[in-house]
């Protein structure tokens, strides 16, 4: 390997422009790709922490929900039982009311009967002539 001199003044300018260069360019340039990184850092970490935010927001609406339902779910039983037990309460009242108007019309049937029947015996004797005279013809004494 020949060392001349190119290689030596080559490697002067190689050297003086990475001085001159660094400070100027370099660094500057390394400093946007630090400063970019850190942003990327910080945004990632904002956004894992809105996640979890997030995440926590989530189950508590879930949480409020579920707890809506059961009340919801408590009061429709609530009002269901409340229902169902106005029911049987009027229907009790219907058929007691039923009872009553069966009673007093089985009475006023009895009574017509037994006025029907009174008035038939009263009238027996009169039908049976009647009957007798309309069939024979003639007057029975």
């Amino acid at each position: 390997m020949d060392l001349d001199l190119t290689f030596v003044i080559q490697l002067a300018i190689f050297l003086t422009l990475l001085g001159g260069l660094t400070p100027v360019v370099l660094r500057p340039f390394q400093k946007v790709i630090d400063e970019r990184e850190n942003k990327t850092r910080g945004a990632r970490a904002e956004a894992s922490r809105l996640e979890s935010l997030a995440d926590q927001d989530r189950t508590a609406y879930q949480a409020r929900i579920d707890e809506g339902r059961a009340a919801a779910s408590r009061e429709r039983d609530a009002l269901r039982s409340s229902g169902r037990a106005q029911e049987r309460e009027i229907i009790s009242e219907a058929r007691g009311e039923v009872l009553a108007v069966l009673g007093k019309s089985r009475e006023e049937i009895e009574a017509a009967e037994t006025t029907a029947r009174a008035s038939l015996d009263a009238d027996q004797g009169v039908l049976a002539a009647a009957l007798v005279e309309k069939v024979l013809g003639r007057k029975v004494a």
